[in-house]
């Protein structure tokens, strides 16, 4: 959880100083290296912009890092609660943990693996309106 804080207040900072990540590679061609290199670039004005991210956890955990508001975190809730449901929401080492109904991340069939899908592209609109 703390690399993904660093990785949300590096990306606001970047931001701030003119620069919007672009995308990320994995440049070693080697299993034996994990070595990731992230393209920014520059834009022509200074932004001010909130980051937060999720990881998705075991089976059944998402987390919501970088991020104390509460609308972020609600809109999170009501978009997981619509489509797919959860047991219980905690803090977790300074993230939001929501233990959702099931297993998302481990989905066999079709079904629900579309709706796993979908699912997660809801809760990135709900982050992305707030």
């Amino acid at each position: 959880i703390e690399l993904r804080m660093f990785m949300c207040r590096l990306l606001q900072n970047l931001r701030q100083n003119g620069f919007v990540f672009h995308c990320s590679a994995d440049l070693s061609w080697s299993n034996v290296k994990d070595v990731s290199t992230m393209f920014v670039r520059k834009v022509a004005s200074e932004i001010t912009s909130q980051f937060a991210c999720i990881s998705l956890s075991m089976s059944d955990r998402l987390r919501i890092i970088g991020t104390s508001s509460n609308d972020t975190i609600n809109a999170v809730r009501m978009a997981v609660d619509k489509n797919w449901g959860s047991h219980n929401c905690r803090q977790f080492v300074g993230a939001t943990e929501l233990i959702l109904a099931g297993a998302p991340w481990n989905s066999h069939g079709k079904s629900n693996v579309i709706k796993s899908r979908v699912l997660l592209g809801r809760v990135l609109e709900a982050m992305a309106a707030h």
